[in-house]
Order: C-alpha cells, then sequence, then structure tokens
C-alpha cells in the first residue's frame, strides 16, 4: 500500500517536472548551478564559509540591538 502510494507520488512528480526543465531556461538555470555547487567541493567549502560569516553577522546585530535596547 505504501510502496504504491510512493510510486504514484513519484511518478506524478515526474510527469510534472520533466515538462517544466524542457521549457523553463530558469529551472534549466537552477539545475545546472545546483549540479555544480555539489560537484566542486571547493565552491561548497565557499558558500559553507560564507553562510557562516553571514550567520556571524546577523547573530551579532541582533546582540548589539539587544544591548542597545537594555541600555537605553
Amino acid at each position: 500500500m505504501l510502496h504504491k502510494l510512493a510510486e504514484t507520488l513519484e511518478l506524478g512528480f515526474w510527469k510534472l517536472a520533466i515538462p517544466l526543465m524542457t521549457r523553463s531556461k530558469a529551472i534549466r538555470a537552477l539545475i545546472r548551478s545546483v549540479y555544480k555547487i555539489d560537484n566542486d567541493p571547493r565552491l561548497k567549502k565557499d558558500l559553507a564559509l560564507s553562510l557562516a560569516v553571514s550567520c556571524a553577522g546577523f547573530a551579532f546585530s541582533v546582540a548589539l540591538f539587544s544591548l542597545i535596547l537594555l541600555l537605553a
């Protein structure tokens, strides 16, 4: 029962995804970019470092905002 449901969902997904990938330049570009990121360890490392720096900056700004609210 569960296997049949999963199979039906997968077939429905591919029935929708294949025509979208055929017609849409944006989706093809997105797939190409994701594939490039997935297969390039240096790019993956650079993206992870960028994400870490962005999160640290966000956390610092939230902490600074909270400190300003406490002191005001």
